[in-house]
């Protein structure tokens, strides 16, 4: 919902237009069909996304290790691992701290 009265929505075809009286400004929704949502999704959503998170980052971090390991040389990732804590020459001073996090 728009959290608006019924009579201020206007629909047509694959457009909806929704007039606010207080502020009288116009919001229009295309495709409207396509935002229907189920009761309480958006909350549960919320609660799952954390774990969503946490899951997909293992599961690229488990990617991103192998194919570091298979394609990366041992010196080139010295290097890296030297220029992201910023040890590398020719860069300004700086206090880098590394947080890694575990599985």
């Amino acid at each position: 919902r728009l959290g608006l009265e019924d009579e201020a929505i206007m629909v047509e075809e694959n457009a909806a237009c929704a007039l606010n009286p207080a502020n009288l400004k116009i919001l229009w929704v295309v495709n409207s069909e396509h935002y229907i949502y189920k009761r309480n999704s958006l909350a549960r959503a919320k609660q799952t996304h954390p774990d969503v998170c946490r899951r997909k980052y293992k599961k690229f971090s488990t990617w991103h290790n192998q194919w570091a390991a298979d394609n990366v040389a041992e010196s080139a990732q010295t290097a890296h691992t030297e220029w992201m804590g910023g040890k590398a020459e020719g860069l300004a001073p700086n206090k880098t701290h590394r947080l890694t996090i575990s599985d």
